[in-house]
This record gives C-alpha cells, sequence and structure tokens, in this order.
C-alpha cells in the first residue's frame, strides 16, 4: 500500500482523533465486537500517523538536529502519561468511570483536533521525493 498525502500532518492529526472512539467503546454497553473494532482502528490510525509524523520529521529537521529534535518529541510525547496515570483514579472515584472515559476521549479529541488550527500544521507539504517526476499541471 502507498499512501502520500499532500499534507502529512493535516491527515496525520486528523486520524489521530480516532482513538477518542475506543475510550468511548469502553462506556458500557458495547458489545466485544465493537470493542475490538474500536481498539483496532485505534491501533491503525496511531500507526499510519506516526509513519505520517516521522516522515515529516525525516523529511523536514536537518540531519544534524534530527536526534535531538526527535528526543524533544519523545519526551513530550511521554511527560504527561504519569500526570494521567495519577490523576485518572481519584477523577474516577469522584466523577464515575464512565464520566472519566468520556473526558479522556473528549481531551484526546480536541487535543488533536485543536493541533489542526494552526495553519502551518494544516498546509505543510512535503517536497517531491529526490528524483521524482513532477506532478503535471492541471489544464
Amino acid at each position: 500500500m502507498r499512501l502520500r498525502p499532500r499534507r502529512p500532518l493535516l491527515v496525520a492529526f486528523a486520524i489521530w482523533t480516532i482513538p477518542a472512539l475506543q475510550l468511548l467503546a469502553l462506556v458500557p454497553p458495547v458489545p466485544a465486537l465493537g470493542l475490538a473494532v474500536a481498539g483496532a482502528l485505534a491501533v491503525f490510525s496511531v500507526e499510519l500517523g506516526n509513519v505520517l509524523w516521522n516522515t515529516v520529521v525525516q523529511g523536514r529537521i536537518p540531519e544534524q538536529a534530527l536526534s535531538r529534535v526527535t528526543s524533544y518529541d519523545w519526551a513530550v510525547s511521554l511527560i504527561f502519561m504519569p500526570l494521567g496515570y495519577t490523576l485518572a483514579p481519584p477523577l474516577a472515584d469522584s466523577i464515575g468511570v464512565d464520566a472519566t472515559l468520556v473526558l479522556a476521549a473528549s481531551i484526546a479529541f480536541v487535543g488533536n483536533a485543536g493541533v489542526l488550527l494552526v495553519p502551518s500544521i494544516r498546509h505543510m507539504e512535503l517536497p517531491a521525493p529526490v528524483g521524482a517526476e513532477p506532478e503535471p499541471a492541471p489544464t
């Protein structure tokens, strides 16, 4: 399968909203098949988004800065996980598990969709691959 979206960050952040469905699927009553489908969609969308993200990072960041940018990327990506693990149990105790899952899904959705409000993210395009022929101009 070959996928080369013209605006990879637009596609990546849009599909990263899909895992919020997995959190919503955990709110009863969702049958096991629904959970499985939501889980599969979440995994697929995260992986596809990661491929697009890494393609942009490697295509846009100068080689001498790539390791530093990648380390910051991982740090920011992982820094909030302990906070979530710490806050989720008392929050679930106070507002309920279902409400906590809906809140978490909302945060995941709004966080990723909100990035799409940044014009430079929405409109960023990858340069053509080295050696690729330019696309013909529309007639």
